[in-house]
């Protein structure tokens, strides 16, 4: 204690107060910290000239590692870089990368590598690579099909020529709010260059039509847009209008995403219909001549084809209803049978095995055991298909990755590996390799071919008893693999049970051990120490010889009332017992996670084997199991995605009937959305897709999509109708 009542009254900076005067204010700072290792060795500690560095070793050295790391079976150390808020992150990478690069060639730091291993400007940089090419290249693919039916070129350019006019007006938009150009609203680009050229075909088809009987240039021009008007508008607004509840529903997690994705995609179609109703209709009358094309044959095959089959369901109107009320009941079986996930799980890079050792092992034999590890797996390193083997080791937790190469970070291929895995690894005494879910928070999940429960309760060893229980059950449930639990063993603890009894018969306060203790293990932290590149901690720690054995520990003398020392061990008891590395608690219970993957079927399937599993346990009283933050969380996400759709049905059909002025001709729009639906289920059954955020937006623009293709086909209809035409034959030719 004086030690450290000298160190601490020896080393402060202080503000002391204010001096004010009549022209000035200053703020008093009282300074005596340290300057120099020799001043704290010479430090006094009573008036008998007795210094500090009589009674202890001063050292100025680093503080010995309490973990390793191995990258590729080299010893590892990792360095963290991040960007301050508002910092451009490509900027900031590529300076990193360049100051990186010039420590490589240092001299003084020969034989040491120095790896980058992530990138965000890399990754941001590839994304929007990848994604400037899947717009350029649904360009190229969207100029083609345009071609293959409208069989000009110059029809086709000035077509294909809204794109680039309609993104230029979409990203001034987009400036002008005051965003910036991210994954989110390039991706919305993107999916909105699809939509970009109906307008325009639609306009330019109709001009083109009224060219070729015989009207000039201009006059073509001004009614084949105007005849069209109407259904263009149209059905742009149902686009608009599908993404609207998007924009203005409450905040969540999905809507955050959606709604910068619904701004970006409807600002793209705003500028479609701008376009296509001023510079199409000019450019239309100006460029493209009248003049006879031919006819491909496939096309006039299709068309007879798709007449003479309309012409029989006209007849037969009976089996309309008929097969479309099949086509529907039919979606319940790719419905039930893909998975239905609108968490938005982080990509898995790596395959990952977590060391559990029966009893407390140093650094160095924690080392040898993951080197042997390491040692196995390197020859089958090409089979795995593993980049780099990365582990790590501490008293609180061991692990071995497997970081994939590229192009196998996918479900199917790490399932691959994780099962090799099981086959490869050797059994190791005293260490037991387990599975632990990787995915950021993934035991809160069940997605990703994930199926988690919660067990919930009050002491925090019984639920690791009852974890452990669980987990094999599931690893008897067929299909499920790589079980896991979310408790993890923090290694064994030394307990040190003091006797009050005793204590108050030497007179011990039972904080005079505590602190006796605190020091010998872990020290005493003290003022910190000044040095030229910074502040550094001070700590004031015993011999580390002391402190080799528990019998070291039994014999630490304490101070009695009178004066004397008495051994730890005469007044507490000592048991070793393992320890949790943390506890988790919901909804202030303490709760573990238990789960595992499966890689055939659905979630559905394995919910009722996993409840009748875990309905069969027998738990103590006030001990349960449940899943219901995760399906509260799946039935919330459910809901704000069925509210979207019902808002953007409701808005569609209430836009559709004002615009057409007829409720009939609505309902027979809203009438093909069933369709549609049937044909996007099956379509995800059929690709092995799961139905996930990416699955619903995509449901959602396909709305759009179908409304818009009824739209034009009705208004289309509806000119003949309007010519005088009968209804048969108009909806023949239309």
């Amino acid at each position: 204690r004086e030690v450290v009542r000298a160190i601490s009254g020896s080393n402060f900076d202080l503000s002391t107060g204010v001096l004010r005067s009549d022209e000035r204010r200053l703020t008093v700072r009282t300074v005596g910290a340290f300057t120099s290792v020799g001043q704290i060795r010479e430090l006094p500690l009573g008036g008998d000239g007795l210094r500090l560095a009589d009674v202890a070793d001063v050292e100025y050295e680093e503080p010995p590692l309490e973990y390793g790391r191995h990258l590729d079976g080299n010893f590892a150390i990792g360095v963290t870089v991040t960007a301050e808020a508002g910092g451009n992150a490509v900027v900031i990478c590529d300076e990193v990368r360049q100051r990186v690069e010039d420590t490589n060639s240092d001299p003084e730091l020969e034989g040491v590598t120095f790896l980058i291993w992530f990138d965000q400007g890399a990754e941001i940089r590839k994304t929007l690579r990848d994604l400037t090419f899947t717009g350029f290249f649904g360009g190229l693919l969207a100029a083609a099909v345009l071609f293959a039916f409208l069989r000009r070129v110059s029809i086709t350019l000035v077509s294909v020529l809204c794109i680039p006019f309609s993104l230029i007006v979409a990203c001034g938009a987009i400036w002008a709010m005051g965003k910036t150009m991210n994954t989110l609203t390039l991706l919305g680009l993107i999916v909105g260059i699809g939509m970009l050229v109906d307008n325009a075909v639609v306009v330019m088809e109709n001009i083109y039509r009224h060219q070729q009987r015989g009207l000039g240039r201009r006059e073509a021009a001004l009614l084949g847009s105007r005849e069209v008007s109407l259904a263009v508008i149209a059905a742009t607004l149902t686009s608009v209008i599908v993404f609207l509840p998007m924009i203005f529903n409450k905040p969540s997690e999905m809507n955050i995403y959606l709604r910068e994705l619904a701004i970006t995609v409807c600002l793209t179609l705003l500028a479609s219909l701008f376009i296509s109703q001023t510079l199409i209709p000019l450019a239309t009358s100006t460029f493209i001549r009248s003049r006879s094309r031919g006819r491909a044959r496939l096309m006039l095959w299709l068309e007879n084809h798709y007449g003479t089959l309309l012409a029989f369901f006209l007849r037969h109107r009976w089996l309309t209803p008929v097969i479309g009320l099949a086509v529907i009941a039919s979606t319940w079986f790719p419905f039930s049978h893909i998975d239905k996930n609108f968490d938005a799980n982080e990509t898995e890079l790596f395959v990952q095995r977590r060391y559990e050792f029966s009893e407390p092992l140093s650094l160095e034999r924690m080392e040898q055991a993951v080197s042997i590890i390491e040692d196995r797996l390197v020859p089958y390193r090409d089979e795995l298909n593993a980049e780099h083997i990365y582990s790590f080791w501490s008293d609180r937790f061991s692990l071995t990755r497997l970081y994939m190469k590229k192009g196998f970070a996918n479900d199917t291929d790490m399932a691959v590996t994780r099962t090799r895995l099981r086959e490869i690894l050797p059994e190791l005494p005293g260490v037991k390799l387990e599975v632990q879910d990787q995915a950021g928070h993934g035991f809160r999940r069940g997605g990703g071919k994930r199926i988690a429960f919660q067990l919930v309760g009050e002491d925090t060893g019984v639920l690791a008893e009852l974890a452990a229980e669980a987990k094999l059950r599931l690893e008897e449930i067929p299909g499920l693999d790589d079980a896991w639990t979310s408790t993890q063993t923090g290694g064994m603890e030394l307990f040190i049970d003091l006797d009050r009894e005793l204590a108050a018969r030497y007179g011990v306060p039972l904080n005079q051990p505590a602190e006796v203790i605190s020091l010998t293990f872990r020290g005493r932290r003290l003022p910190r120490f000044r040095t030229p590149s910074g502040e550094r901690e001070m700590r004031l720690t015993l011999d580390e010889r002391e402190n080799e054995s528990i019998s070291q520990l039994h014999t630490l003398p304490v101070w009695t009332a009178n004066g004397d020392k008495i051994p730890l061990a005469s007044m507490a008891e000592f048991r070793i017992e393992p320890g949790p590395d943390r506890i988790q608690r919901d909804n202030r219970r303490t709760s573990v996670w238990v789960g595992a993957r499966y890689g055939e079927g659905t979630m559905e399937d394995y919910l009722p084997l996993v409840r009748t599993a875990m309905d069969s346990m027998d738990l103590p009283f006030g001990y349960t199991w449940t899943m219901s933050e995760w399906a509260e969380r799946q039935r919330e996400q459910s809901r704000e995605f069925m509210i979207n759709l019902l808002l953007a049905l409701g808005l569609i059909f209430a836009v559709m009937a004002g615009l057409f002025e007829s409720v009939r001709q609505a309902v027979g729009l809203m009438v093909a959305l069933p369709f549609a639906v049937a044909g996007a289920f099956w379509a995800l059954w059929m690709s092995g897709t799961d139905f996930d955020q990416p699955a619903a937006i995509g449901l959602l623009l396909l709305i759009g999509v179908v409304v818009n293709n009824g739209i034009v086909m009705i208004e289309h209809i509806n000119l003949y109708r309007r010519g005088g035409m009968e209804r048969t034959a108009a909806m023949l030719l239309g």
